[in-house]
């Protein structure tokens, strides 16, 4: 990169130089991608045996190249730091302040965890790429989860909380979280417990039987030694008791 001086001549001698600059320009080869994902740059037009700086707004890029002896460089490999989700400026520069930047949208992900389990499980979510200190909802099957209403993402845009499975009947449920831009989604599967009221006694006790996580409004039935004892309906949620 530079400026550089281009001259012509003949038998009769040479013509007065003019100057010519050439800039800077990088490659990138995705412009959006979510945090710790990777992506690479490749570029044309720096100094010399430079070494090279790598940012994502002010933050830098643990990233380390050298331009070779034309200036170029290529194929880099970034890591994506920890951000907030949205647009941001990606740059590149050398030794002598030469620099280019270009745009890059960070995208965000979450997980839940576990992903399967019995009413009352307590599910972890963590999520990057969000926005910046921002309201987070968080919803089972559409209903928002009543002691996350407070939830915020942090600064960088990451989020780390829980919460405990609801009642509901079993199967697939749907996890939902959003910072009123991007929403997200994930499964649980529900599973089904129960239980009885005693566990020991004479001949003629009576026994209640209860349980959770089963088919919305499904036939319920109760056996004693693969004999049949009783019966029960379960609610909308999964629920009986008989």
């Amino acid at each position: 990169g530079g400026i550089h001086t281009i001259t012509a001549s003949d038998y009769a001698g040479v013509s007065p130089g003019v100057t010519f600059t050439i800039t800077s320009d990088i490659t990138l080869s995705a412009n959006t991608g979510a945090v710790g994902s990777t992506f690479t740059v490749s570029g044309t037009g720096f100094a010399l045996g430079s070494t090279l700086s790598f940012f994502l707004d002010s933050t830098a890029i643990s990233a380390t190249a050298n331009t070779d002896a034309t200036g170029n460089f290529s194929n880099v490999t970034i890591t994506i730091p920890t951000i907030s989700g949205g647009t941001h400026n990606f740059k590149v520069q050398d030794a002598l302040g030469n620099s280019v930047t270009k745009s890059f949208s960070v995208t965000a992900t979450m997980t839940v965890s576990p992903t399967t389990g019995p009413i009352d499980t307590t599910v972890a979510i963590t999520g990057k790429g969000f926005l910046a200190s921002s309201p987070i909802t968080v919803t089972y099957d559409g209903a928002t989860v009543i002691s996350l209403l407070s939830l915020a993402s942090a600064t960088d845009g990451s989020i780390n909380t829980s919460f405990k499975i609801p009642a509901s009947a079993s199967g697939a449920h749907v996890i939902t979280v959003s910072d009123g831009t991007t929403t997200l989604n994930a499964n649980f599967t529900t599973s089904s417990t129960s239980a009885i009221s005693v566990t020991s006694g004479p001949v003629g006790t009576s026994v209640t039987a209860s349980g959770s996580g089963f088919k919305n409004k499904g036939n319920i039935t109760i056996t004693y030694n693969n004999a049949q004892v009783g019966t029960a309906t379960a609610d909308t949620k999964g629920n009986f008791i008989t």
